[in-house]
């Protein structure tokens, strides 16, 4: 668990998002020198809470901590359009993207 979730070469921290006293979400996330990677959010799914976006709730709180860092890039790991698991990257947006070992920016087209 800890080998998967965690990294040498990082700061992992795990954001724990709270409702009182109940736990609805973990975000484990790596701050490295210029920004922070978005690495893993899990929630338990049978939680009325679960269909609360609470990966949008994730992303949003780790934009946040980006900027009170003064840290210009949040990481949202690999994007593969149209894939089911991944299409929701295009949602924030300015985005880059490595083509031939450069930082590429572009607008996604939304659908």
């Amino acid at each position: 668990y800890m080998n998967f979730l965690t990294s040498f070469w990082s700061n992992t921290v795990f954001i724990e998002f709270y409702l009182q006293e109940h736990l609805l979400a973990v975000a484990v996330t790596d701050i490295v020198t210029h920004g922070m990677s978005a690495v893993y959010t899990f929630f338990e799914t049978s939680s009325p809470f679960h269909k609360r976006s609470l990966g949008v709730f994730a992303i949003l709180s780790q934009i946040r901590l980006c900027q009170q860092r003064k840290l210009p890039w949040l990481y949202l790991g690999f994007w593969i359009p149209g894939h089911k698991k991944m299409d929701y990257k295009k949602s924030y947006q300015p985005a880059q993207y490595l083509f031939k070992n450069h930082w590429q920016s572009k607008i996604i087209q939304q659908n």
